[in-house]
């Protein structure tokens, strides 16, 4: 092992076995990492043969067992097996684990960092023992040592796998944890009187509100939104059974009526009236039960209920009537500031990328992920009943950001812009109960 200020070498004898030398051979290794690179000399033990250079970073990941370390990608592959001395790969493991060349992905697994981002000095080297709890703790202190004026030399990849590496971590503390168990309703039947209890509904309002667009000066001040609500209506496809045209025609009508309750209709909040007459119709997609409906389906009041209940959900976020840019610049300094407090490895995810807007926000702010998550009344519920209904609404921001981060990662996403591309497909992926837990936590630690 020999180290300077500008090159680390370990050097130690293996068996080789790759794609190009299926049997293998004897030989001595030396891996060299310098500032900008790292690579490893194969030298084997026969005549008439010559040392190579391979480049370690044209593998993606690394798994490990007792004294064999495999690099693989989808087409080749580099397996070595320490001789000599059991404690060889495991100073070979400190080694790219001090140099910031690997990120956990669990205990066997890791990814591969293209470039290092630090130079071993060695002092690890001559452990007697070296476990693979000691090469994280090495690779989460190298991760914590990070300040601002490093990110133009640390890798990108190694902030990003080693942020998610540590933050799941955290999360999953947090999940097991009884502190911050959510209430959540168990049956749609709940959510429906709770619902009913959030409203007070008007008799005959619909169609009141509804002939003020006989007159023709009404008609014309609010035609482009009535034309937005058209579109909403032609694109708009209900799956459930329940569905008719009549209910159809009644979505559009109370998006309609919404915009003379002092509403800024939004494209894409058809889907909450239909969520919300769902509802009244006894379907919540909670389970797969389905409730009767509390109001006769074919009543006036029916359809006034529905009005006052889409009313109060797309004011539940209370961005509804606020200018996109504007809720989305509120939304993002909201998630950084509880990065820096709550959760650092986030904040310096973001900061090292100078992620500054979260502009994917404005996909969900309008219909509150309505067409996300077909659970969506326990968001809703869980909001609704929050102490700060707004402080809640952008928690679950926050929260629903950090679990993205893995997909940042994976996805080895540099430019903000293209997370648009895959934000809703991929959030639909994460269980909506763990995003809740994860939201409490924010919304009770987190003082604003």
């Amino acid at each position: 092992m020999t180290s300077d200020n500008s090159v680390f070498s370990f050097l130690c004898s293996c068996y080789l076995l790759d794609d190009l030398n299926p049997d293998g051979f004897k030989c001595r290794i030396c891996l060299n990492i310098t500032e900008t690179s790292f690579s490893l000399i194969i030298m084997p033990m026969k005549k008439n043969s010559y040392p190579k250079t391979i480049d370690l970073k044209v593998y993606d990941k690394m798994s490990i067992i007792p004294d064999i370390c495999r690099f693989y990608n989808e087409k080749k592959f580099l397996s070595l097996t320490f001789l000599d001395d059991n404690l060889n790969q495991k100073r070979f493991m400190l080694s790219l684990a001090n140099s910031g060349l690997i990120v956990p992905i669990n205990r066997i697994d890791f990814y591969i960092i293209p470039n290092p981002s630090f130079i071993p000095d060695g002092s690890f080297n001559c452990a007697k023992v070296a476990t693979y709890s000691m090469w994280c703790e090495i690779i989460r202190n190298r991760f914590y040592s990070i300040q601002k004026d490093d990110y133009e030399y640390v890798h990108p990849m190694f902030i990003s796998h080693c942020s998610w590496y540590i933050l799941k971590e955290r999360i999953a503390k947090i999940l097991l944890s009884d502190e911050y168990i959510v209430e959540s309703p168990t049956t749609g039947k709940n959510i429906l009187r709770w619902a009913i209890k959030q409203i007070r509904i008007q008799s005959g309002k619909l169609s009141s509100v509804l002939q003020q667009f006989d007159d023709d000066n009404v008609a014309k001040t609010h035609g482009k939104s009535i034309k937005i609500i058209y579109n909403d209506s032609a694109r708009h496809h209900c799956k459930s059974p329940l569905w008719t045209d009549e209910f159809e025609k009644l979505a559009t009508d109370i998006c309609k009526a919404s915009i003379l309750c002092s509403h800024s209709f939004t494209q894409g909040e058809l889907d909450i009236a239909e969520k919300v007459i769902l509802l009244l119709l006894g379907e919540s997609g909670i389970g797969k039960s389905h409730s009767k409906p509390l109001i006769d389906p074919k009543s006036p009041r029916f359809n006034d209920a529905a009005l006052e209940l889409f009313n109060y959900i797309v004011h539940l976020g209370a961005y509804v009537d606020m200018p996109i840019s504007q809720a989305v610049d509120d939304l993002t300094q909201f998630s950084l500031s509880v990065y820096q407090a709550l959760f650092p490895e986030a904040f310096t995810f973001f900061d090292s990328k100078k992620w500054n807007s979260f502009m994917w926000f404005a996909n969900n702010t309008s219909t509150i992920f309505k067409t996300v998550f077909p659970d969506v009344w326990k968001l809703w519920y869980f909001i609704g009943t929050a102490a700060d209904k707004h402080k809640a609404f952008k928690s679950f921001f926050a929260a629903i950001n950090l679990f993205m981060i893995q997909k940042f990662a994976e996805n080895q996403t540099e430019k903000f812009d293209f997370v648009m591309g895959y934000w809703d497909d991929e959030i639909r992926k994460i269980s909506l109960d763990d995003l809740l837990i994860i939201t409490s936590y924010i919304n009770n630690e987190f003082n604003l």
